[in-house]
């Protein structure tokens, strides 16, 4: 009995940190990608500011595109973006991390690695979805094919 009062005190302890370390974590994602879609909201977004900081845009030149590129169709998808979210109300969208969003919502192929670096915005009626794969900080996918089922990777 006294062995499980001794785990129980060392596990609670431990357990605790990483669940707060976790919500420190998602905090950091919402206001990341909130700060991200207000950013180009408006329709005078600028790339570089937006890649300065929230994009992983790699500068270095790509097998498959160069830089420049890159830089237009990053800034396609972004226009993009910026047109959808004139059809919702910001204040009202939701993010979650993938893995706590609904369940009609979870519909990519990811693995769990990868679902747990993914975020996902939405309205409250569903019509506005988009979802956001973040490492180190920065956005490096917001764009998806296969209905929404696939990152595609920007860089």
């Amino acid at each position: 009995m006294k062995t499980i009062h001794f785990i129980l005190i060392i596990a609670l302890p431990i357990f605790s940190i990483n669940t707060a370390y976790s919500q420190v974590e998602e905090n950091r994602n919402e206001k990341l990608v909130r700060g991200f879609l207000k950013s180009i909201q408006t329709p005078n977004w600028n790339f570089d500011t937006l890649s300065n900081r929230y994009i992983l845009f790699r500068s270095d030149e790509s097998p498959q595109f160069s830089k420049t590129e890159r830089k237009v169709i990053i800034s396609f998808a972004l226009t993009y973006l910026s047109m959808e979210l004139n059809t919702v109300k910001f204040d009202e969208l939701i993010i979650r991390p993938y893995l706590k969003a609904d369940s009609s919502l979870q519909k990519m192929f990811l693995d769990e690695e990868t679902k747990r670096k993914s975020v996902i915005a939405y309205s409250k009626d569903k019509l506005f979805k988009r979802y956001f794969l973040l490492e180190d900080g920065k956005i490096i996918s917001f764009v998806t094919f296969q209905q929404g089922k696939v990152f595609m990777l920007l860089n």
